[in-house]
């Protein structure tokens, strides 16, 4: 549960509308800003508007995730903070096998490789980036039938395709992206 005790500016906030209420204290005066799942990496919002922004597996829609995060960067305030859920995979997967798991987990965007992710949003100007919850989830090729062919799941035998749902939470800094430690007074 995400409450604004866990949070340093809980002022106005963006968050898609598939976020559980029990995860966050929506009060009278915040600004609430649905993300659906076209065009996510556009949010409607003024830049350094929000303290905010907040999403529940609308995420594993957006095509283009290092966009996604420079427009997150771009809409907080300085110091503003994100808490998203996301899916990442634990290893690098066949073409095949990440295009079936797209399908079946209902994943437009791609799959990072975990760490890759959480490089990619520190590359984009955020910091104390750490994850909140992990949900391991283990797929068996067989569950991927008919987004692979028999064969396919044949030749993979008994191995086991891993990928978390992943909780992150990070803040902005106020020196920008690519900027991984702040030591400026903004």
């Amino acid at each position: 549960m995400l409450t604004r005790t866990d949070l340093k500016n809980p002022g106005q906030l963006i968050m898609n509308s598939g976020f559980p209420a029990q995860f966050v204290d929506v009060r009278e005066g915040d600004v609430v800003v649905e993300l659906g799942s076209d065009g996510i990496e556009k949010i409607a919002a003024l830049s350094n508007s929000a303290d905010v922004v907040i999403s529940n597996s609308v995420l594993k829609t957006a095509s283009n995730k290092d966009q996604l995060f420079k427009e997150i960067y771009r809409v907080l305030k300085p110091y503003g903070q994100f808490c998203l859920s996301d899916l990442v995979v634990t290893e690098e997967l066949p073409a095949n096998v990440e295009r079936a798991m797209n399908l079946y987990m209902g994943s437009s965007g791609g799959l990072m490789k975990k760490g890759k992710y959480l490089e990619c949003i520190e590359m984009n100007g955020f910091m104390a980036v750490r994850i909140r919850e992990e949900e391991l989830i283990n797929i068996d090729p067989h569950d991927l039938k008919g987004h692979l062919s028999e064969e396919e799941i044949a030749n993979f035998g008994s191995r086991k395709f891993q990928m978390s749902r992943i909780t992150v939470m990070a803040e902005k800094s106020c020196c920008g992206p690519v900027a991984l430690t702040c030591n400026v007074e903004c």
